[in-house]
């Protein structure tokens, strides 16, 4: 079938380390934020929600895609991963898209602030969900990602 090969890209980045993969998706879904944000702002900008919303779901697939097909991790360890990574690269760049949009340092700090309380219960509630959607993408892996179906069967071996 004709079309892009994701494989290696996505091989890449599941090369990369935790915080570096973190960094990858803060950059990746940080357009999408300041989209819907200067969206929500200006009147007349109404129509940019749904780039922003198309740039979300591809930060969040490919994420998830990466975690879910092409790294080895446990499943709650991968759902503690995904739950982190969403909450802090997203918080992060709410942060920025904030100070960026309103100028104002203050709106900032008390995104900053209130995150931190954010994050626990998020790891708490969504972290059980992200470890399900891993679970499910695994089981469908002959479809999603039968390039990675080799290395499945290789792990399982070795279990």
């Amino acid at each position: 079938m004709a079309g892009v090969n994701l494989s290696p890209p996505l091989r890449r980045l599941a090369t990369l380390p935790d915080v570096q993969l973190g960094l990858a998706y803060t950059c990746g879904i940080f357009p999408s934020v300041l989209l819907r944000e200067w969206a929500a702002t200006r009147p007349g900008l109404a129509w940019l929600e749904l780039p922003a919303a198309i740039l979300a779901l591809v930060a969040v697939s490919a994420l998830l895609a990466v975690v879910a097909f092409y790294r080895d991790d446990d499943l709650l360890l991968a759902g503690i991963l995904l739950a982190a990574i969403t909450g802090i690269g997203t918080g992060i760049a709410l942060v920025i898209t904030t100070a960026i949009v309103t100028g104002s340092v203050g709106a900032a700090v008390f995104l900053v602030v209130g995150g931190l309380f954010v994050l626990v219960v998020r790891l708490i509630l969504v972290a059980p969900i992200m470890a399900g959607a891993v679970w499910l993408a695994r089981r469908f892996r002959r479809y999603l990602a039968p390039d990675t179906m080799s290395a499945a069967r290789a792990r399982d071996a070795r279990s």
